[in-house]
């Protein structure tokens, strides 16, 4: 006589079922997943130069944003450093979890993306919006702190602030006051009115920020770039001034801005293709497993 088979055998015995067998992935799912880990490579060396980036300009590019009166810039920096660390733990997040055929980190590592995503859109914002203020807003602002704050009042940590980036932009961009041969905004300086114990002939025009220095760090001429009254700083034209700098910070800090948004725009550009690549080979994986 036949028995069928149910949960238990003919000896009443409980009947033993195979355990579950995940899906693995097919030879097109093995293809992406070791894209996926060549992409979290990329990642990590992008990581690496926004965060540099974003220090570097934070820490040594500072009197950007506090000779042009505006925060943005110091929140675009921080961003950049944010965006750079959360990138680290992207691409750790996207290599075990392509390499394990882990479904939570690769669910964990999709809305990471997507968060950093709008992040970068955030700092794209700001960088936008920060270069369209640089107009006559920004000039007017570095002309009232350059005769109102500078070098005066120094026990205020704002007056400090805005004294340390003007020396800083004018050492490192070689240039001089607010525009082209505008020397005499520090005549109408407070700095230029209260320097303490100076006879009067013996007055500087400029500050030793504003002199040239030679390929050793040693100024050219110092006492003829602050106080040389044949000609600038003293006057406005006459024989040229070889230890002064003629060009305007404004320019200079203009320029100096676009070059660097030509840096991070490229970053930028590049990270998106990679986010992007990333979220669509997560979803991938994470349909095939």
């Amino acid at each position: 006589m036949m028995y069928g088979k149910g949960p238990q055998d003919m000896y009443g015995q409980p009947q033993h079922y195979e355990p579950y067998q995940k899906k693995g992935l097919d030879s097109c799912g093995q293809c992406v997943k070791y894209l996926m880990f060549a992409m979290n490579f990329i990642f990590f060396l992008l990581a690496c130069a926004v965060l540099g980036l974003g220090i570097y300009f934070l820490v040594d590019k500072s009197f950007i944003g506090e000779t042009f009166g505006t925060v943005l810039a110091t929140v675009a920096s921080w961003l950049l450093i944010i965006s750079g660390a959360v990138v680290f733990l992207i691409a750790f997040l996207g290599c075990i979890g392509a390499l394990n055929e882990n479904k939570f980190m690769l669910i964990l590592y999709f809305v990471t993306l997507m968060v950093l995503f709008i992040l970068s859109l955030t700092g794209a914002i700001l960088g936008i919006v920060f270069h369209s203020q640089i107009g006559e807003r920004v000039r007017t602002e570095m002309t009232e702190t350059l005769r109102n704050e500078y070098g005066v009042k120094l026990e205020h940590s704002y007056n400090q602030a805005i004294t340390h980036s003007w020396d800083k932009m004018q050492t490192e961009l070689y240039c001089c006051s607010v525009d082209d041969s505008s020397w005499a905004i520090y005549r109408g300086s407070e700095w230029y009115k209260i320097q303490p114990g100076v006879p009067e002939h013996s007055m500087p025009f400029v500050p030793p920020s504003c002199c040239k220095k030679d390929q050793y760090g040693k100024y050219i001429d110092k006492q003829k770039c602050q106080t040389w009254n044949q000609g600038p700083p003293g006057k406005q034209s006459g024989i040229m001034n070889e230890g002064l700098f003629y060009t305007g910070c404004y320019e200079r800090g203009k320029q100096f801005i676009k070059d660097v948004s030509g840096y991070i725009i490229g970053f930028g550009i590049a990270m998106a293709i990679c986010m992007l690549a990333g979220m669509f080979f997560s979803f991938f994986l994470f349909r095939q497993l």
